[in-house]
């Protein structure tokens, strides 16, 4: 997704969730018209344009997640305001009257329980999937082991062959030779001139 697609997407939640109780067919247009924007996207990538490259994303950017997460504070406050200014019929219910001030304390105490279950929902549920979660740590965990098996494979001292071999020889001309031939045949290949293979 492009910057573009974010902010679309992002002004599309606002207005759905900041005005929703003045306008309860909001989510409703909403929802239409993210499915006919899926069915035109679709076509798009597949008859009238190149297929883009997939990356994997476990969530959307943090900076996108966490404006969301502040407009969907913002919007209970502007709810709770929308409501209890203009709906006679929730205050009946409450038992009092639309002019009164005791229905901004409701409505102050209103806020307060609905805030309290957004921020425990925000702190209860993860942002990365499990199986995400689960691949990820597999990947660091073959990464570190790869990485440990190639540094005491550098590190590593000449073979125990070789070393047999040096000290069975008594640093006669056999022991050496079978020696120098082991050594040399560890050394990594490099190249030379163009078309000649040399022992580094």
């Amino acid at each position: 997704c492009t910057v573009d697609d974010y902010q679309e997407l992002v002004i599309q939640f606002c207005f759905v969730t900041l005005f929703g109780a003045a306008f309860p067919l909001t989510g409703v247009l909403a929802l239409i018209s993210n499915v006919i924007e899926i069915y035109i996207d679709s076509y798009k990538l597949c008859n009238a344009m190149q297929r883009p490259l997939a990356q994997r994303a476990s969530s959307i950017p943090n900076t996108w997640l966490l404006l969301l997460k502040v407009m969907a504070v913002v919007s209970i406050f502007t709810n709770i305001i929308i409501v209890f200014e203009n709906s006679e019929t929730l205050c009946d219910l409450l038992g009092v009257d639309i002019e009164s001030e005791r229905k901004w304390l409701l409505a102050f105490i209103f806020e307060h329980i609905i805030i309290l279950i957004v921020v425990v929902f925000f702190a209860s549920v993860s942002i990365e999937n499990k199986g995400i979660t689960k691949l990820k740590n597999l990947s660091r965990t073959i990464k570190n082991f790869t990485l440990s098996s190639q540094d005491k494979a550098a590190h590593a001292p000449v073979s125990a062959a070789v070393a047999q071999r040096t000290v069975g020889g008594g640093g006669g001309a056999d022991g050496k030779q079978a020696a120098a031939g082991d050594a040399a045949a560890q050394r990594p290949l490099t190249l030379g001139a163009p078309g000649n293979l040399s022992k580094s």
